[in-house]
């Protein structure tokens, strides 16, 4: 996938659908937090970590951008690396 066509896929009406549905999830689990905060109750450590691991991986994928992934891959200006493990291709 290349620069152009991961524009057409994240501007596609439905990955933006999809996108916002994130986003809503985190501003969810940001607002629970916040009104644990101002009742005064403690959540315990492990739900804590998970709902800000769970915030920061959704954050990361919300606002993934192409060069992202081509450093993962470590190759700014090829394809992506290794095939795909859902359809086995690139």
């Amino acid at each position: 996938m290349n620069q152009e066509e991961f524009q057409i896929w994240k501007t596609d009406p439905l990955t933006k659908k999809f996108l916002n549905y994130l986003q809503d999830v985190c501003e969810s689990m940001t607002e629970t937090h916040k009104a644990y905060f101002q009742e005064g109750m403690r959540v315990d450590d492990e739900s804590f970590y998970r709902d800000s691991e769970r915030f920061i991986t959704l954050s990361q994928i919300i606002n993934l951008d192409h060069v992202d992934i081509e450093e993962f891959y470590g190759q700014l200006d090829s394809s992506m690396g290794k095939p795909s493990r859902i359809t086995g291709q690139d």
